[in-house]
């Protein structure tokens, strides 16, 4: 194999690894997140209602302990491998000096696929949320956590909260 193909080829997988990466990472700017979209979609049987609660609850309270590496520790070891973790501690940091808190009445409004991954299949979950009074952008806003199902097995690829 020649110097020239072989640089092709890395090329080409750097490339794909860019391409799934800010696929995964980059909010959907083109949705209103207020109402439900087209790619709604039913989740496998693994995500159920208690594991959906479960991971909305520990965000919620991770955030507004400001414990941040409990933030970190819900990402799975791939996506942990891609975050920057002084860029994420920084990045919470400005949400929860702008939203102050998250309520406890959060609660789960749908899911959208996403994509395949290989064998798994990515969903989005989102969350309705309520800020504290002190909040700087409203009382309302949104939680999207993206998720990876293989099989039985899920992870947590990515978190975006915002308000609405």
């Amino acid at each position: 194999m020649s110097t020239f193909q072989r640089w092709v080829i890395v090329l080409l997988l750097a490339n794909l690894a860019a391409t799934v990466y800010f696929g995964l990472t980059q909010p959907d700017s083109s949705s209103d997140f207020s109402e439900q979209s087209d790619k709604t979609a039913e989740l496998p049987v693994v995500v159920s209602g208690v594991v959906r609660d479960r991971w909305f609850n520990q965000f919620r309270e991770a955030f507004n302990r400001e414990d941040f590496d409990a933030v970190y520790d819900m990402f799975s070891p791939a996506a942990q491998a891609r975050i920057d973790k002084a860029d994420m501690y920084s990045e919470l940091r400005r949400l929860k000096k702008a939203f102050y808190q998250l309520k406890p009445d959060g609660a789960y409004s749908h899911s959208e696929f996403v994509k395949n991954l290989g064998d798994a299949q990515v969903y989005t979950l989102f969350y309705n949320v309520s800020f504290s009074e002190r909040s700087e952008f409203g009382s309302s806003g949104t939680l999207k956590i993206t998720i990876a199902v293989q099989g039985d097995r899920l992870q947590v690829l990515g978190i975006h909260l915002m308000s609405n």
